[in-house]
């Protein structure tokens, strides 16, 4: 009988585990970012690593800001991703990132 118990726990969770490409676990912050373009989000103490489902997505970077440290991401193609900054040992955030397709900007008028 606990097999089945198993299993199914298992379908559960593989049937609920994604929303949009992001693994809806938790109530997560979301950042957005356009491709070509950089935002900064604040992850506080931690500093270690950062891990994404998709890191074809974007590039990341991790600074420090007077006390504060910055999860640095870059918008290479658009979709979305779950990433987490820190270690187990450490301590960890976690965040939803979504990045859109570049904004097209309207050409220039023409000078009369």
């Amino acid at each position: 009988m606990s097999g089945v118990r198993t299993l199914l726990v298992a379908m559960l969770l593989s049937a609920s585990a994604y929303a949009d490409g992001i693994l809806v676990q938790g109530d997560y912050p979301r950042v957005d970012v356009e491709v070509g373009k950089t935002v900064e989000h604040a992850v506080g103490y931690y500093r270690y690593r950062w891990f994404c489902d998709d890191p074809s997505l974007l590039t990341g970077d991790l600074i420090t800001r007077g006390d504060t440290n910055y999860f640095v991401i870059t918008g290479v193609k658009a979709g979305s991703t779950q990433c987490r900054v820190g270690t187990e040992r450490e301590g960890f955030t976690v965040m939803n990132v979504y990045v859109s397709a570049a904004r097209s900007t309207p050409p220039p008028k023409a000078k009369k």
